[in-house]
């Protein structure tokens, strides 16, 4: 599974935060392999969502993944392949 814009905005914000995946499963109650499988969006689940997002500090996911949009442009470049939409589905 490629890694998208979810991902790797996530990635970014815990760097920022000093926060690795596994202290964010930690927080959250789950599996860093649930974290991961939810970052790469091959699950989901509306309450481990919720939490990733107000550790991250947005009020929601929607929130969250409106803010990871705005770095499409740059990850596209970056990977050499879109990163959202249609075209993304890898």
């Amino acid at each position: 599974m490629m890694k998208g814009y979810i991902h790797t905005f996530i990635v970014l914000r815990l760097s920022k935060m000093k926060l690795s995946q596994s202290k964010l499963a930690e927080q959250c109650g789950v599996s860093v392999t649930m974290v991961n499988l939810i970052l790469t969006g091959r699950k989901k689940s509306a309450p481990v969502q919720a939490k990733i997002a107000a550790i991250l500090g947005f009020p929601d996911w929607k929130m969250l993944e409106a803010s990871a949009k705005t770095i499409t442009p740059l990850l596209d470049v970056i990977y050499n392949r879109p990163t959202y939409g249609e075209e993304a589905v890898g």
